[in-house]
């Protein structure tokens, strides 16, 4: 029986093959995509100096012309960058582009840190090349550079977290105020509402009694007249002292009404202001809310209204009782 010849087999592909073949896929992929964002305009001015030391890592990484890897100890290079996955991490933060923001600096720090700790173990391992060691210097200091950005830019964001934070205060505190002050606006001109028709009502009922004495005397004489008088002018007292005590609650409650609205619009005018008239505006009016005098007015019927009150009804009731005792 005769057998063919089947040829030369090809070789199996080991893992190890596998592993070095992706890795120069991830190289020639890192290396494209960290030209194209070099080509990208309008990047942020602290990006070049790390994606040209990033540029650089790839490049001592990468095979040259001739396949070979540049460097004195390029295996040490090549295994601390295959151990450390630092192809990969390039490659993730590659994929997004540069910003001005504190997390895009994060990420570029996170990056050149692996790098350089990478370049530190091949350097533990033999790789002892100049260009390794002036690399690893340059990450450093693009790192530091990197770390005071974050830094800054931390900061800033903190100031404004605490900007927005006492702006909350602020308007939950105004909306605490304007809604105090609402409530004593209806209030008050609830009040003031009450008293006025209780004026109506004193001034229609001594209006009645006054009648009703005339309707039961048919005539006119000094006893009837001051009897009417001393009905009339304590029913026009009383209503007069009810008309001041609705007038003082309707003054109070426009007052508390004009407050409310300033507290509800006056974040939108200040707004539209300068920082230094805008805060000498809101200490302004701060000052006239907590610590001005506001326009209440005394419920108090004076001393002397009420000596003359006094003496006014003390009259009356003497003059009804002399004139009684003259009656025949």
């Amino acid at each position: 029986m005769t057998h063919t010849d089947p040829g030369p087999q090809p070789k199996p592909v080991t893992s190890q093959a596998m592993r070095q073949r992706s890795f120069e896929n991830d190289l020639r992929d890192a290396q494209a995509r960290a030209n194209s964002v070099q080509d990208v305009a309008g990047l942020p001015d602290w990006v070049h100096t790390p994606l040209r030391l990033v540029n650089e890592f790839i490049a001592l990484t990468a095979p040259t012309s001739s396949g070979r890897r540049v460097g004195i100890s390029a295996k040490a290079v090549r295994t601390a960058v295959e151990d450390g996955r630092a192809i990969p991490l390039i490659l993730d933060t590659l994929s997004r582009p540069p910003t001005d923001s504190e997390r895009s600096v994060t990420e570029w720090a996170y990056l050149l840190d692996r790098l350089r700790v990478v370049l530190q173990i091949a350097a533990e391992r033999g790789a002892t090349s100049p260009r390794v060691s002036q690399l690893r210097t340059s990450l450093e200091l693009s790192l530091n550079s990197l770390y005071v950005r974050s830094a800054n830019l931390a900061g800033r964001r903190a100031s404004r977290a605490a900007s927005s934070a006492q702006r909350v205060a602020t308007d939950k505190a105004a909306e605490t105020l304007y809604e105090h002050f609402d409530a004593v606006h209806r209030e008050e001109e609830r009040r003031g509402n009450v008293f006025r028709l209780a004026t109506i009502l004193m001034i229609g009922a001594t209006a009645i009694a006054t009648g009703a004495l005339d309707l039961s005397s048919s005539t006119t004489t000094t006893l009837e007249t001051v009897r009417r008088i001393g009905v009339a002018v304590p029913g026009l007292l009383l209503a007069a002292y009810l008309g001041r005590q609705g007038w003082i609650h309707l003054a109070v409650a426009r007052w508390a009404q004009s407050l409310a609205v300033q507290l509800k619009s006056i974040r939108a005018y200040a707004d539209g202001m300068s920082a230094e008239a805008r805060e000498k505006l809101l200490a302004s009016f701060g000052e006239r809310i907590f610590t001005g005098r506001q326009p209440v007015i005394s419920a108090r019927v004076d001393r002397q209204s009420t000596d003359d009150l006094e003496a006014l009804l003390q009259r009356l009731t003497e003059l009804v009782n002399a004139t009684a005792s003259k009656e025949p």
